[in-house]
């Protein structure tokens, strides 16, 4: 069973909004479970049990960037000032949805965020985000799951 539910928990949360009032600019949180699911991750149910207070708490102290990894998919949603960043898995064949392994390259400077993500076999890098001053210019698409499952092997006959 790969059901598995993190928390933050409110002591956590006060002390990171205390490390946030300290530091105003480049402001990042990293998580190992999701706050948002993420599609062609093969499970629905790996957020924090208190996703709702974190998300709020991401946009209250306007954090720039929020990684994430715990299903290992490539993959971005941008909601207000923040961007949140999942990861795939730079060392393992254990991919989902037919991507290779994979890992981010992230510059963060005053504010632009511009994601790569890196394949770790050949090193070849895609563009994923580019965000400048906190507006979106640039998110690549990905299939949706629906489009994946249509494309598969399963429906051949």
């Amino acid at each position: 069973d790969d059901v598995a539910h993190g928390e933050c928990g409110d002591e956590a949360l006060d002390w990171c909004g205390r490390q946030f009032d300290k530091n105003l600019e480049n402001r990042v949180l990293a998580l190992h479970h999701h706050l948002i699911p993420v599609p062609l991750s093969g499970q629905k149910f790996t957020t924090v049990r208190d996703a709702g207070e974190l998300l709020e708490f991401t946009q209250l102290f306007e954090i720039d960037l929020v990684l994430m990894g715990h299903r290992h998919v490539p993959h971005v949603y941008v909601i207000g000032p923040t961007t949140f960043l999942y990861c795939g898995t730079s060392t393992s064949n254990k991919v989902r949805a037919d991507d290779s392994p994979s890992f981010n390259h992230i510059i963060l400077n005053e504010g632009d965020i511009e994601v790569n993500i890196v394949n770790s076999t050949n090193l070849e890098s895609t563009l994923l985000l580019e965000r400048k001053l906190s507006r979106t210019k640039f998110v690549r698409p990905r299939r949706t799951r629906i489009e994946h499952l249509l494309s598969s092997s399963v429906w051949d006959d």
